[in-house]
């Protein structure tokens, strides 16, 4: 989220609408609650909205990294 509101900031970017896919589409979600005098519009596509989805998600792939796994499934 930092590095969002860095980019935006940098480009001069006062307003904006705001897309997020897949696991960011929750970073747009809490990006768009932060800022939402700042959001025109939010599209979420195929994401998660709950951050107990993304948890268990990282934890999925943290375990299957952590045994040099290609099928995670």
């Amino acid at each position: 989220m930092d590095t969002a509101k860095a980019l935006l900031r940098k480009a001069g970017i006062e307003r904006f609408h705001l897309v997020g896919h897949s696991m960011g589409g929750l970073t747009a979600l809490l990006l768009a609650h932060q800022d939402r005098d700042r959001v025109l519009s939010f599209v979420d596509i195929e994401g998660n909205v709950a951050p107990e989805d993304c948890v268990s998600c990282a934890r999925q792939a943290s375990t299957c990294a952590c045994k040099a796994s290609t099928d995670c499934r």
